[in-house]
């Protein structure tokens, strides 16, 4: 299966982003990686839904969105934005603030409390249902580190590393259950989360 008509293609996605592809059209076929054979008319007709798409692509809502707080962390080099904010919905950034504070039984339970409100549309109240039954899995796929972790702290020589093996398979049993309540506990928790989205 290929993604494009020809070896060394790529499809495009305008409604993601539009102004880099077209600033960096005759560019492609120069790159040194991921370099991209692109037609005299391929540009064309690029160039030319180029103005429709300006100001409406999932980029530009994300640019329009974006806090100082997130900016700030970009200029200091905390985070890189790159291809996330013009790559479609499916990259993004988890609420990791109401994640820390309420965990995935709180959010469970906040579900539950909307799903006794007897003017949901059917369509709300299956993805209210189908939103818990996905936590529920993501809270038991938790708990089913802990015997991995408990080996792992058996078989290694390193005590230090055998104790945080430990503590891990121990947090494993919690963790989400509830808000977070250490440092320790919201980086495994955010952590977790980034694994169980790209799963």
């Amino acid at each position: 299966m290929n993604q494009a008509s020809w070896n060394f293609a790529a499809p495009i996605f305008p409604e993601y982003s539009i102004d880099w592809v077209v600033d960096e059209l005759d560019e492609f076929a120069l790159r040194t990686g991921d370099a991209f054979q692109v037609s005299e008319e391929v540009k064309a007709d690029l160039r030319s839904i180029h103005s429709f798409w300006h100001g409406r692509t999932h980029e530009d809502e994300v640019n329009a969105h974006i806090t100082q707080e997130i900016l700030d962390a970009q200029e200091q080099g905390l985070i890189h934005r790159g291809g996330i904010s013009n790559s479609g919905d499916g990259h993004i950034i988890p609420n990791h603030e109401k994640l820390f504070s309420h965990g995935y039984r709180g959010l469970i339970n906040e579900m539950k409390l909307r799903l006794l409100d007897e003017s949901l549309t059917d369509r709300q109240r299956l993805f209210y249902d189908c939103s818990i039954v996905c936590l529920e899995g993501a809270l038991d796929y938790i708990k089913r580190y802990r015997p991995i972790l408990k080996e792992m702290a058996e078989r290694t020589a390193d005590p230090e590393r055998r104790q945080e093996f430990e503590r891990m398979a121990e947090l494993s049993l919690t963790l989400l259950e509830g808000p977070v309540t250490t440092f320790y506990e919201g980086v495994m928790a955010a952590y977790i989360t980034h694994v169980e989205a790209y799963s």
